[in-house]
C-alpha cells in the first residue's frame, strides 16, 4: 500500500534531541524544491517467512517478524532562478548552482538525514532516510528556456518508522502504569532502565523483560548496561530484548520490583 502525500510542509536535515528537532531546511523555495513524492507512507511488509510444517498442509505461522526497511521516491525540482525566484546572473547558472544545493541536501550530511513532516495538527513527524540514487538527466527537449527540472532521488528508510519529536519518559512500578502510542506501528526502540532485578510485563500484548540487576536495555541500539558499561549478562535470557515492542494505542505495563524508566517516541507507517 503506498499513498502520496503534499509536498508543502518537508524539510530535511536537522538533528533531533530528546523532544526538540532543530535545523532542517525547509524544500519549498524559489530554486528548489519538491515536485512529488512516493511511498513517505505505506505498509513495508514484513522480513522472514512462515517455515513449511512436515507433512502439513500449509505453513506454520512465525510470529514477531520484524519489518522491511521502507523505499520513497522524492522528486526534487531545481529551477533556473535563485532562492528568491529571480534571475540575477544566468538561468544556466542558478540551474547548475541549484542542482548542486539538492544533492548538498541529500548526500552532504553523511550517509543519513533526517526527513521532518509538519503535521495538520500542528505536530511534527521525522524519519531517517539514506539517498540510494539520484542521477539529473539532461535530454534534447531540455534546454536554458525551460523553468524547472526534475531530479528523482531513490530513498531508503531502513528504520521503517516516522517517530514523533515529542519524547516520553515514564517510571513504571507495581501499579499498572501506561506506554501512550499515539501513532499505528510498534514501537521497537524503546528504552528501559531497571532499577533492580526485576521482570518488566507488557499486560497487553504480553511481552516480558527480565533483568537479573539494575540495568539499562536500549532495544533500538540492541545494547545492555549499567552506568555507561556493557553488562549483557544481566538479562534473563540476554536476547529477549530484541522482541520487546509495545504496539499502538495504550499497553499497560507492571514491574514485579523497583522501577522501570521507559523512554520512546510514538511510531507510524
Amino acid at each position: 500500500m503506498v499513498f502520496d502525500a503534499t509536498c508543502s510542509r518537508l524539510r530535511l536535515g536537522g538533528s533531533i534531541s530528546g523532544s526538540v528537532l532543530s535545523g532542517g531546511t525547509t524544500i519549498d523555495a524559489g530554486g528548489i524544491a519538491i515536485s512529488t513524492q512516493s511511498g513517505l507512507y505505506q505498509f513495508p511488509g514484513y522480513r522472514g517467512s512462515n517455515p513449511a510444517l512436515l507433512g502439513s498442509d500449509g505453513t506454520f505461522h512465525r510470529t514477531g517478524k520484524p519489518y522491511r526497511a521502507k523505499s520513497m521516491v522524492l522528486n526534487f525540482r531545481a529551477y533556473t532562478r535563485d532562492a528568491t525566484g529571480t534571475v540575477t546572473t544566468t538561468k544556466r547558472e542558478h540551474l547548475e548552482a541549484n542542482l548542486e544545493d539538492i544533492f548538498t541536501l541529500i548526500a552532504g550530511s553523511g550517509e543519513r538525514a533526517l526527513l521532518e513532516r509538519d503535521m495538520a495538527d500542528g505536530t511534527t513527524r521525522w524519519i531517517e532516510i539514506q539517498a540510494e540514487a539520484a542521477a539529473f538527466v539532461e535530454s534534447p527537449i531540455f534546454n536554458k528556456d525551460i523553468g524547472a527540472y526534475d531530479l528523482p532521488v531513490l530513498c531508503a528508510a531502513n528504520y521503517p518508522f516516522w517517530q514523533s519529536e515529542a519524547q516520553t519518559t515514564t517510571a513504571i512500578t507495581g501499579a499498572a502504569d501506561n506506554i501512550v502510542n499515539l501513532g499505528n506501528a510498534r514501537i521497537s526502540n524503546g528504552s528501559y532502565a531497571f532499577s533492580a532485578a526485576a521482570t518488566l510485563t507488557n499486560n497487553t500484548g504480553g511481552e516480558v523483560l527480565t533483568a537479573t540487576a539494575a540495568v539499562t536495555i536500549d532495544v533500538g541500539t540492541r545494547t545492555i548496561s549499567n552506568a555507561g558499561s556493557p553488562t549483557p549478562g544481566r538479562m534473563d535470557p540476554p536476547s529477549d530484548e530484541f522482541w520487546y515492542r509495545p504496539g499502538p494505542g495504550t499497553t499497560s505495563h507492571t514491574a514485579s520490583a523497583g522501577t522501570v524508566t521507559a523512554i520512546w517516541r510514538s511510531h507510524w507507517h
